[in-house]
């Protein structure tokens, strides 16, 4: 398992006392990352979409980590070459 910070994660909106227009927030611990929404630390679209993609990881990461469970029970895991990207992807969370 990884040892990222356990979700669920939320994204706080407005500038904070370090001017950055989004922080990504966990349940127990606190501001987990801050993030700009361009080079200019103005809150933009993309940089809010990027801020609930970040907040998201947890449980994608979970749901991911299910579902390739799943499909190596029924017998299609060795099938697919999204299996591969799955795999790949979960690995690449976890720092390998």
């Amino acid at each position: 398992m990884p040892n990222f910070t356990p979700g669920p994660w939320k994204v706080l909106t407005g500038h904070n006392r370090d001017n950055y227009p989004y922080q990504i927030i966990g349940a127990l611990s606190g501001v987990i990352i801050t993030t700009w929404g361009s080079i200019c630390r103005k809150a933009t679209r993309e940089g809010q979409a990027n801020a609930d993609l970040i907040a998201t990881a947890p449980e994608l990461f979970e749901a991911l980590t299910a579902l390739r469970s799943f499909m190596w029970s029924e017998g299609y895991a060795d099938q697919t070459a999204e299996m591969t990207k799955a795999d790949a992807a979960l690995a690449k969370a976890e720092g390998k």
